[in-house]
């Protein structure tokens, strides 16, 4: 057994086994010099590359604020999860954070590359995590949100990661991912997973993997802008609410049950603008309902399907199907329709103030009506409420 005290901030002690590896780092930042295990908190910037660490790399807590400058926090890599001795390493550890910064860094071969776990407010800014978690078991993401709130993502590359690239998981909501890179990775370069509310903006996935973006039980989340080049966009489970706005789906977009479970399937999600192709369906509804599609531009599609047990409906709205095939099976319902506006003027053609507009088919049934003159982002928050039927 080997001792090493230091003198810093704080009085703490690593220890340290026959292996070598750190059970408890000491506190560092400001003048003294970060190592690996180490935890900051205060602000800190990285003069040369750190490890490789046998365990974690560093641990932000509070406030901290570490400026790597381009360096590189380097892990192991050597150990197998599943084995009994075996914890997970992270590279940079953002434990219960309130506006903490990370800026610059590089992070590889760690199990998990960065970690924000029950983080607030905090930032990643301009950093790339590349080849971290144990390609045997194909477990380990590139950056991790673990229930953490409101924090942003930005600028950030992540690559060639055992599983994930950038996993947002249970309870992580109002996050924002905001201009990164996610390619390459083992299965999902984006992963949504129980989570809600958060906002993905101009990002860009593509490459190796199963999906582009992967959205499981999640719900009230804003898609937009986005580039899912080479894999498709899977919407699984209880998604709801959900809205995609200008996206290009280079893969296919998929809507689908959890399982064998036909309660828990995709509604009132609604995808609007941009341009979806595939190389087999375009669009796909399984057990799915309620779900819009509307003012898409289809590039390439062969065809749009939808297949259910239980009869259920989805509606195409303002989307040439030209050379499009409908693919239909079980109770499944494709509604094709158009928008309709609707105003209210005097005569000589000025708006009537506070009018009340109601609309009734044929058969004197009332149908929903929208109001057309919402501004953007009001038509995005209220994209679960069509106008038209």
């Amino acid at each position: 057994m080997t001792k090493r005290v230091r003198v810093g901030l704080g009085l703490l002690l690593v220890v340290a086994g026959a292996s070598g590896r750190v059970v408890l780092g000491a506190e560092c930042g400001g003048t003294v010099t970060c190592q690996c295990g180490d935890t900051l908190d205060g602000s800190y910037e990285l003069t040369a590359d750190l490890g490789p660490c046998e365990g974690d790399g560093l641990r932000l807590r509070q406030a901290a604020v570490l400026n790597c400058h381009g360096h590189t926090v380097t892990g192991a890599a050597d150990a197998e999860p599943g084995t009994t001795d075996h914890h997970p390493s992270y590279g940079l550890k953002l434990d219960g954070t309130h506006g903490a910064v990370v800026r610059g860094c590089k992070v590889t071969r760690f199990d998990y590359g960065i970690l924000l776990s029950d983080a607030r407010d905090s930032q990643v800014i301009g950093s790339e995590a590349f080849h971290n978690g144990n390609f045997k078991t194909r477990v380990g993401y590139g950056i991790h949100l673990s229930r953490s709130q409101n924090n942003t993502v930005q600028d950030c590359i992540v690559r060639e990661s055992a599983d994930e690239g950038i996993h947002i998981g249970n309870g992580s909501d109002g996050n924002s991912l905001i201009d990164n890179q996610s390619t390459d990775n083992g299965r999902e370069n984006l992963y949504i997973l129980s989570a809600q509310r958060n906002r993905l903006l101009r990002n860009r996935a593509k490459g190796a993997g199963a999906a582009d973006l992967y959205m499981k039980h999640a719900s009230e989340n804003l898609i937009e802008d986005n580039g899912f080049t080479d894999r498709p966009v899977v919407v699984r489970g209880l998604a709801s609410k959900n809205t995609f706005a200008d996206n290009i789906f280079g893969a296919g977009l998929r809507f689908e049950a959890y399982g064998d479970d036909r309660t828990e399937v995709p509604t009132n999600n609604v995808v609007r603008g941009g341009r979806i192709r595939g190389k087999s369906a375009c669009v796909e509804f399984v057990e799915a309902h309620d779900n819009l599609v509307e003012a898409v531009a289809f590039d390439h599609c062969r065809r749009v399907a939808a297949r259910s047990l239980m009869p259920s409906s989805n509606d195409l709205v303002d989307v040439d199907l030209t050379d499009v095939r409908l693919d239909l099976a079980g109770g499944a319902t494709l509604r094709l329709l158009s928008p309709v506006r609707v105003e209210a003027r005097t005569a000589t053609g000025q708006p009537v103030s506070g009018a009340r507009i109601a609309l009734r088919d044929i058969a004197d049934n009332p149908h929903l009506l929208r109001d057309l003159g919402l501004t953007r982002e009001e038509a995005l928050g209220e994209a679960a409420k069509p106008f038209w039927r």
